[in-house]
């Protein structure tokens, strides 16, 4: 079937390209999946997200930015002990 099909293309491409982009690329990109879940669900299908949705997606843009100021100060920190980067 056709959504077989899909399913079928959208796991061989996670597993074609999984090991070409680093991790941090992937967890960021499985974190806002929901989003984007929500987000193309309004826009191709035209499905109005409710209020848990909202909710949810507001938690987890919070989360990032938390996530995302630590790894920020932990990054400075290193460089300044170290004077360099190290990705």
């Amino acid at each position: 079937s056709r959504n077989g099909n899909i399913i079928v293309l959208g796991q061989y491409l996670w597993f074609q390209y999984k090991t070409k982009v680093n991790f941090s690329a992937i967890a960021w990109l499985l974190i806002i999946n929901p989003f984007l879940a929500v987000f193309f669900a309004w826009l191709i299908l035209g499905e109005q997200p409710n209020v848990y949705e909202i909710v949810a997606i507001v938690i987890i843009f919070i989360g990032l930015v938390i996530s995302s100021a630590g790894t920020y100060r932990l990054r400075q920190t290193y460089v300044n002990m170290n004077n360099t980067l190290v990705s």
